[in-house]
C-alpha cells in the first residue's frame, strides 16, 4: 500500500456520516484519532485497493488516489459513503463477492511471489515456460508477469525476446532483478 493519503489544503471536504456501517473486512486500523480503512476499487488500472483516511473528531475523509491528492476529487469516497450508509440489502453487493474480492487481491500477490521465486531460482524465462514450470494457465501467468515489470521499483526487466516453439512467435525473456 502506498503513503497515507494527506489532508488537502482546500474544498471540497467528504464526511461519514456517523450512522455509516463500514464494513468489518475494509477497517485496517482502528484509533481513537483516526481509522483506515481499504476501500475496493473496479477500475481498471494495475490498482485493486484504496487506503481512505477518517479523522474520528471531524469524520473528514482523505483518499490516497492521485485524483484525490491532486484534485480532491476521486470516486471511492463518494462509493464509501454511499455504500456505507445503506441497508445491508440494498448494498448492490452481495458479502460473498467482497470476500471474494479480498481473497483474490491476496492470492494475486502471492502468485507474484511465486512467479519472482522462480525467475530467481531457474533464472530468465517465458511467460509460457512459467505456466508450464507451474503447472498454470499461460493467462494466469501474463499478468503476474505485467504487474511485477510495472511495480516501483521494477521486479522483473526484459531480458531479450526468442521464438516461442508453440506459437512461432516471438516473445519476452523474463529475468528478475535482484
Amino acid at each position: 500500500m502506498e503513503a497515507s493519503p494527506d489532508p488537502p489544503t482546500q474544498p471540497p471536504f467528504f464526511h461519514l456520516p456517523e450512522h455509516a456501517n463500514i464494513p468489518e473486512e475494509w477497517i485496517k486500523e482502528d484509533n481513537p484519532a483516526e481509522m483506515r480503512i481499504v476501500v475496493p476499487s473496479w477500475g481498471t488500472g494495475d490498482k485493486k485497493k484504496y487506503q481512505v483516511l477518517m479523522l474520528k473528531e471531524t469524520r473528514q475523509l482523505f483518499c490516497e488516489c492521485p485524483g484525490f491528492r491532486f484534485h480532491h476529487k476521486c470516486h471511492h469516497l463518494p462509493y464509501l459513503i454511499g455504500f456505507s450508509t445503506k441497508p445491508l440489502n440494498q448494498r448492490g453487493i452481495q458479502d460473498t463477492t467482497l470476500d471474494a474480492f479480498f481473497k483474490c487481491y491476496l492470492t494475486l500477490e502471492e502468485h507474484e511471489e511465486v512467479v519472482l521465486d522462480l525467475l530467481h531460482t531457474r533464472g530468465p524465462l517465458t511467460n509460457r515456460e512459467i505456466a508450464e514450470e507451474l503447472h498454470w494457465p499461460v493467462n494466469c501467468v501474463t499478468g503476474r508477469t505485467n504487474h511485477l515489470r510495472h511495480k516501483e521499483p521494477p521486479m522483473v526487466e526484459d531480458a531479450g525476446r526468442k521464438i516461442d516453439p508453440t506459437t512461432g512467435r516471438q516473445v519476452h525473456i523474463w529475468r528478475a532483478i535482484l
